[in-house]
């Protein structure tokens, strides 16, 4: 896939207009930081891999790499609070608030964490980013395979690892995590429209031994074929349609474009 690295860091000026100092923030990264979450979608769409992602966001979401524990953890969490952001009594104590946030822009950053080496249980990761003990992190180790760079020590998936974290999120719970559906539907007829599915297969080739490839796969042709109760457009019908895509797009265009891509993903 082509990278073009000026457009990658046009968005992340973009970005810091609405997030005051990320740039300097993720400078501070001192481990292998995975930028996840909506946003990885919106730097596909200025390198031209997928058209306008239909859902906007309102928070970026990165997560640490902890290689030794919890001080992997510290220098961006440190960073955030150095630079004007906040926590709110109501909020997780992994959401970071803006300085005066920008109404209708990005106006937080949820600060995660997830295990990179065998030291770091799954346990700590949680407690350290102060999240819920049903967090899961599922998707993240493939997810950080030939991921793409934005700065230094800061990474964001190929469409392989964006379809895994989704995958698992939406698996967690498929009734509250409807979006994550829509947005793995939308991301596959993007690079199928713009024509970017044809520029996968050096990275699948590479990444295909893995056995989240083999489910992603699976996933996307029993999306296609349209027979499966559990992967069915259909089940994200409402979603789609508050996106702007049309009856006709649900039960045609977008079961034609899972079908291409597919076919371009040889097992």
């Amino acid at each position: 896939m082509k990278i073009d690295h000026e457009k990658i860091q046009k968005w992340l000026v973009n970005v810091t207009v609405q997030l005051p100092a990320l740039d300097v923030v993720l400078r501070s990264a001192s481990t292998d930081t995975l930028l996840i979450g909506a946003s990885v979608f919106e730097i596909y769409q200025e390198l031209e891999w997928m058209p306008n992602f239909r859902r906007k966001t309102g928070d970026l979401d990165l997560s640490v790499g902890l290689v030794s524990g919890a001080a992997d953890y510290t220098p961006i969490r440190d960073a955030l609070f150095a630079n004007g952001y906040s926590n709110r009594d109501n909020a997780p104590k992994y959401r970071h608030f803006a300085p005066n946030p920008i109404p209708g822009s990005i106006t937080y950053i949820d600060l995660l964490a997830h295990p990179a080496s065998a030291k770091v249980s799954a346990g700590e990761a949680i407690r350290t980013m102060g999240a819920g003990e049903a967090f899961a992190f599922v998707g993240f180790m493939f997810a950080a395979q030939e991921a793409f760079s934005l700065i230094h020590r800061v990474r964001f998936p190929n469409p392989f690892g964006m379809w895994a974290l989704k995958r698992a999120s939406y698996l967690d719970d498929p009734v509250r995590r409807i979006k994550d559906l829509a947005d793995m539907i939308e991301l596959a007829s993007g690079l199928v429209e713009k024509g970017t599915h044809f520029d996968l297969d050096p990275l699948w080739t590479r990444l295909k031994p893995w056995p989240e490839a083999a489910q992603i796969r699976q996933m996307l042709a029993a999306l296609a074929g349209g027979e499966s109760v559990h992967w069915d457009v259909e089940n994200a019908r409402q979603e789609l349609l508050s996106r702007g895509f049309s009856a006709e797009d649900i039960e045609g265009v977008l079961l034609r474009r899972l079908s291409e891509l597919v076919e371009v993903l040889v097992p």
